[in-house]
């Protein structure tokens, strides 16, 4: 797998007219291939959905991306209203049991974008079982910082404020792999295209193996400030471009095309 290079404050401006200033910004974090990544084919699945969900929207405003390596910077700027929006992110079950996560309460969340499946990724060389959740109790895992953390606290698990695992969060999916292979944590949680990402650029696959079992599904979207004084306006614009390329059929296009490009280069 090729390595990208990670470049922050990198803007891509979408039309002729976001150079000027006008419209929307929206930050991403780069080197999120097939997701989001400057360097891939379209910027990436979930760019080219949103790019094209926003042309094709009521009214529609030109915009711009921001390339934000470091995530918690990214992060910040949305939650400040510095940005409009941010993407692409895990929803926590904001309408449910954690309706009170921090996310939920500071964030509007589109229609989902995609699906991913995570899962916990292992040593081929130790003996690891995860048949059920308590399985999981009292190991270490890892995950890149800036990622969600929501799903190892669902109501059900609370992993962390129980103190029933150990999460290592240091700023690269490289490093969590150089832990495992370390043997200082015993398990990479990432989404199955991030982890299988890595271990083909790491050279990983015949000392890793990712588990049967997911860790967990989620949803990804594109948030927006609370605080922001357009929130409603961009949710709704959003929301309606989504919803016409998903009836023209240009939605499962675009998915398809996107994951078949990863396959490919994976196979290479």
């Amino acid at each position: 797998m090729k390595g990208r290079a990670a470049v922050a404050g990198l803007y891509f401006a979408c039309t002729a007219a976001a150079a000027s200033g006008a419209g929307i910004t929206l930050v991403a974090s780069p080197d999120d291939a097939p997701f989001a990544d400057p360097d891939w084919p379209g910027r990436g699945m979930v760019t080219e959905i949103i790019e094209t969900a926003l042309s094709n929207a009521p009214d529609p405003l030109p915009f711009d991306i921001l390339w934000e390596s470091d995530r918690a910077a990214g992060a910040a700027r949305v939650a400040r209203a510095q940005t409009d929006m941010g993407f692409a992110w895990a929803r926590p079950d904001c309408d449910g049991q954690q309706h009170d996560n921090e996310h939920c309460r500071t964030y509007h969340f589109s229609d989902a974008l995609a699906q991913v499946v995570v899962l916990l990724f292992t040593r081929t060389d130790r003996q690891f079982d995860f048949e059920k959740d308590a399985d999981l109790h009292g190991r270490v895992l890892c995950r890149p910082a800036g990622l969600f953390t929501h799903d190892l606290e669902r109501p059900d698990r609370r992993w962390l404020s129980r103190d029933l695992i150990t999460l290592k969060q240091p700023p690269r999916a490289a490093d969590c792999f150089e832990m495992l292979m370390d043997g200082a944590v015993d398990a990479v949680a990432l989404d199955e295209f991030r982890g299988v990402n890595e271990l083909f650029r790491e050279d990983l696959t015949e000392s890793v193996v990712p588990l049967p079992r997911p860790l967990s599904e989620q949803s990804l979207h594109v948030v927006i400030s609370r605080s922001h004084w357009r929130a409603t306006a961009h949710l709704y614009r959003l929301n309606a471009g989504l919803a016409r390329l998903r009836e023209s059929g240009r939605y499962a296009g675009i998915i398809e095309r996107h994951l078949g490009l990863y396959w490919d280069e994976i196979r290479q």
